[in-house]
């Protein structure tokens, strides 16, 4: 037994992806500010074992290091879009069959009715 047409149904996956698409941007942000974090640590510490102060002295090493920390951040808002934008397009792309099929029915419906008689001539 096949089930029923519902064109909600594909109206609700729609809402769906679209809310995992935007929930998907905020978690890759997230990510790679939290890379960044991490290197930013990482190197950080790496440069105060080698003697060469990152906190005091020259600000170069620390501004490379916060420049690292937001490019990560970037990339992850970059793909995280990249990633949203297909989920929304896979949305996009159900919601447009239900309107072929909406339009579609609206086309047939009509032609299928029998002609009312029109006046004598």
């Amino acid at each position: 037994m096949m089930a029923a047409y519902d064109s909600q149904i594909i109206s609700q996956f729609a809402d769906r992806v679209y809310k995992k698409a935007n929930l998907i941007i905020i978690r890759y942000v997230v990510l790679g500010f939290m890379v960044g974090l991490l290197l930013f640590f990482l190197l950080g510490s790496a440069l105060e074992r080698s003697h060469k102060p990152v906190y005091g002295g020259s600000f170069l090493p620390l501004l490379l290091l916060l420049f690292l920390w937001g490019f990560c951040t970037l990339v992850g808002l970059d793909i995280g879009r990249n990633k949203a934008f297909a989920l929304k397009l896979q949305a996009q792309t159900a919601l447009v069959m239900v309107q072929i099929e909406e339009n579609t029915r609206a086309a047939v419906a009509p032609a299928s009715k029998p002609a009312a008689p029109g006046p004598p001539a």
